[in-house]
């Protein structure tokens, strides 16, 4: 009989840890899914993954940036998914392009892993598109997780944020700073707390009634020197830890983010080894960096790099134009471009550029993100790029691609080759594109194959610079002698970088199909009103047509002048004009000025509306930035913004376009256009009742006060006595309770199905104050503490219940302790 109870106990135990594997083959399993642009899903053994955009084409599965990928399930909790995708880090389509919802992301490699435990994970490509092979799902019984300290443990040069999560839902966490074992009696975590001197974190989670293993982090810090120019820099002693105290712009990143190019606009440098952010061209990075000063392969290098912030402002800096015999030591770690230039090799392995002088360098691909080309022998146009050096003896310096221009790639379709496509085929790109000039339907592009023109609505705001990623397109069609790509469009997203545009400078004489599309400089020529005409010196001339982009035209013309503008075709060849003299300012679309949010949800989703007044902010987390107008009207703004804002930055001249979510107006913001004007006030919280959260009071920023907080069957939901909410933990804000105790609440009430929400930022503590609001001692919560307060807890001691919170020293009961906790803070004992 024992036996059998073993046996039976051992099944029991068993059946407790199962767990199940579901692996998605982009090469096999592609559902609905195909090689066009459009929402699809997979399913397979319980498991489905909904992707809002993006494509299954049989080789891999492209989720497209800030379309949700979701993962869910019915067969049981899932516990881990794993991404192998066809690029590492936080490269263009890299795992580090993904966040997650819930639970804990991560990324090595080309491998994204998530853990924790969840019948439903949503994955956002925040940053770039993604694409992966395969997605790998675990459904099971995860168990009780240990938790996970961030930053890892080391030397710092700066105080330390620490944050400590753990991957099984619901549980709470315990931590200790003494180097001490933590136990359920510890401290219990509630928010990221800072680390400012050398310091042990350990600390474990625990869940009815299980405690994990214990975790811990030792923090240690050390004295930087400090210095403020690279030259300086380059000047201390290897092995010196150095601290910038000015900012550095960026020229250029590798893909796997090793290896960062900077400037501080008098000399340049290579900071080496990751600095756990991911930058573009001029990304402006904030003073306060750190890192230790070496030398390899004869350079200066800054390696083990920390306390990097993201970029605080871009300006984009265009390469020099040099030729390959530039590629020297001097000339370290600058941003060239080199033009007409041709690739050799002798063995495949090594090989080197030749410039139409017959000057030639070393060139190494990959590196910087740029393989290969498969044709070599095709000249190019243009190869921009950083000068490196290799060998630890006998240095060479070598040109490091960025980006390449010409050439060619069989295979691929690019804008240089629509001419060949039939018309009123339906095409897809595969090279990204930058956006010379868009205004209303007409959008100018380039990609390494050539030049093209996008006719029609695209809804996206562009400006020039814009970098458009691959997999955008539309219907190919013919006019005027030239190929364009037209409506129905698709795949067009959200520029995934900025880049630097220069005009080419030609004649009037070169207003020809060569040159259609092209963004172009005319110089020192009359301009002919009366005729639409361009002069020169010669009496030469062209066309110019001022009705599509509107340029200013110059107000005096007896004298000579310079024309910027694209080459279009009608009727022969034209230029239209964007600015005359001086470079242009990229353009906003057309749009409908506006004074409050209500006015811009009166706007139809293809407007685009200008604030007239000021918006402040509120509250940022991801893609979700609350705001509030002059006359206090709320609003949900979500979208990808570049910037970060804090309760009380203002914006002026914000642009947006409505949306519906859910059936609920909101904002999307034109990126460019969110910068902070300064800061005011903060906005706080309206205090509210439970009762009196209704529909209408959508995305308002509300306190609930002295509130139960507790789990029901399927929710968490907080009750102040006058009703009950769900409370949904949008943002993952740490220290959701739910243990039927009285807190107060600040957060954001959203509507979803029609059932009011909220979206809590903070629990017990005001998140726009310094210290906590709540003073238990204060009884009655009149906002002095005095007899009435004592009074207060005799009442609750002799009826049993009150309706105040009587337990003051938070001892689980209410009893003379709390009445001595009352006097001794009116004694101020």
């Amino acid at each position: 009989m024992r036996k059998i109870f073993t046996l039976l106990t051992m099944c029991m135990l068993a059946a407790t840890a199962w767990a199940t594997v579901v692996t998605f083959d982009a090469t096999v399993d592609t559902g609905t899914g195909s090689s066009t642009a459009s929402p699809f899903t997979i399913e397979k053994d319980g498991v489905k993954i909904d992707v809002a955009q993006g494509m299954a084409n049989g080789s891999h599965y492209r989720f497209y940036k800030n379309q949700l990928v979701t993962i869910s399930s019915t067969a049981g909790e899932i516990t881990g998914v794993e991404f192998t995708c066809t690029a590492s880090g936080d490269a263009q389509y890299g795992p580090g392009c993904f966040t997650a919802n819930v639970g804990t992301y991560t990324y090595e490699g080309y491998v994204g892993t998530w853990s924790g435990a969840s019948t439903s994970i949503v994955f956002t490509p925040a940053t770039n598109q993604v694409r992966a092979t395969k997605v790998v799902v675990t459904v099971g019984d995860a168990g009780l997780a240990a938790p996970e300290i961030k930053p890892a443990g080391g030397t710092y040069y700066a105080p330390v944020e620490v944050t400590i999560t753990c991957a099984t839902g619901a549980a709470k966490i315990y931590y200790t700073t003494d180097g001490s074992t933590p136990t359920t009696s510890s401290t219990q975590y509630t928010a990221p707390f800072q680390v400012t001197s050398n310091t042990t974190v350990k600390a474990i989670s625990a869940k009815d009634g299980d405690v994990s293993d214990v975790v811990s982090a030792t923090y240690e810090f050390g004295t930087a020197v400090p210095v403020s120019s690279i030259a300086e820099y380059k000047g201390i002693a290897d092995g010196t830890v150095v601290s910038f105290t000015i900012p550095v712009w960026v020229l250029a990143q590798s893909v796997d983010g090793r290896y960062l190019y900077v400037t501080d606009n008098n000399d340049y440098a290579l900071f080496y080894g990751g600095c756990g952010i991911n930058y573009k061209n001029g990304d402006k990075i904030p003073a306060g960096f750190v890192g230790t000063k070496t030398t390899y392969n004869g350079e200066p290098e800054l390696s083990y790099l920390s306390n990097f912030q993201a970029a605080s402002g871009n300006t984009p800096i265009p390469p020099t134009v040099k030729g390959c015999d530039a590629v020297k030591k001097e000339n370290f770690a600058r941003y060239f471009r080199i033009e007409n230039v041709t690739i050799s090799t002798s063995d495949n392995k090594n090989y080197t550029l030749i410039d139409a002088n017959g000057n030639e360098c070393a060139v190494y691909f990959g590196t910087m993100g740029v393989s290969v080309p498969k044709n070599i022998s095709a000249p190019f146009t243009a190869i921009e790029g950083v000068v490196g050096s290799y060998g630890k003896n006998d240095v060479v310096y070598q040109f490091l691609p960025t980006s390449i221009e010409g050439g060619s790639d069989e295979g691929k379709l690019g804008l240089g080759g629509l001419a060949d496509v039939a018309d009123n085929t339906t095409v897809t790109l595969e090279y990204d594109a930058t956006v010379l000039w868009q205004s209303g339907k007409y959008m100018y592009l380039k990609d390494k194959t050539g030049y093209g023109l996008a006719y029609g609505d695209q809804n996206f705001a562009y400006q020039m610079g814009d970098v458009i990623p691959l997999g955008y397109g539309g219907k190919k069609t013919t006019y005027q002698k030239e190929p364009e790509l037209a409506t129905p469009f698709t795949g067009f997203q959200a520029a995934s970088s900025t880049v630097s545009v220069s005009p080419e400078e030609i004649p009037v004489t070169a207003v020809t199909h060569d040159n259609w599309a092209h963004y172009v400089v005319i110089k020192n020529v009359k301009v002919d009103t009366d005729n639409g005409k361009l002069i020169d010196a010669s009496g030469n001339s062209c066309v110019f047509y001022n009705n599509t982009f509107h340029a200013e035209l110059p107000t005096n013309l007896n004298i000579n002048h310079d024309v910027y503008g694209i080459v279009a075709s009608f009727n022969g060849y034209q230029i239209l004009p964007i600015s005359f003299d001086n470079p242009p300012k990229p353009i906003l679309p057309d749009t409908v000025l506006v004074a409050s949010i209500p006015e811009v949800y009166n706007l139809s989703e293809k407007d685009f509306g200008l604030f007239t007044t000021p918006l402040k902010t509120i509250y940022q987390s991801g893609p979700n930035l609350y705001v509030m107008d002059n006359s206090n009207h709320y609003s949900l703004v979500y979208g990808a913004i570049d910037a970060t804002f804090v309760n009380g930055d203002i914006i002026n001249d914000a642009m947006v376009q409505k949306s519906v979510y859910q059936g609920n107006n909101q904002m999307k913001p034109v990126n460019e256009t969110f910068v902070k004007s300064g800061h005011g006030d903060k906005v706080k919280a309206y205090v509210i009742a439970c009762e009196d959260v209704a529909t209408d009071l959508i995305y308002q920023y509300i306190h609930i006060e002295d509130a139960l907080i507790y789990k029901d069957e399927n929710h968490t939901m907080v009750d102040d006595g006058t009703g009950a909410l769900i409370l949904f933990n949008k943002f993952n804000i740490e220290g959701i309770p739910e243990d039927n105790e009285r807190h107060d609440v600040w957060a954001f009430v959203s509507v979803y199905n029609g059932e009011i929400e909220l979206f809590p930022v903070s629990v017990d503590k005001d998140p726009d104050e310094d210290d906590p609001v709540i003073i238990y001692e204060d009884v009655n919560r009149d906002g002095e503490v005095n007899i009435a307060d004592i009074n207060a807890v005799i009442s609750g001691i002799l009826s049993g219940s009150s309706i105040f919170d009587c337990d003051v020293n938070r001892d689980g009961e209410v009893n003379i302790a709390d009445i001595n906790a009352v006097i001794s803070y009116i004694l101020g004992v």
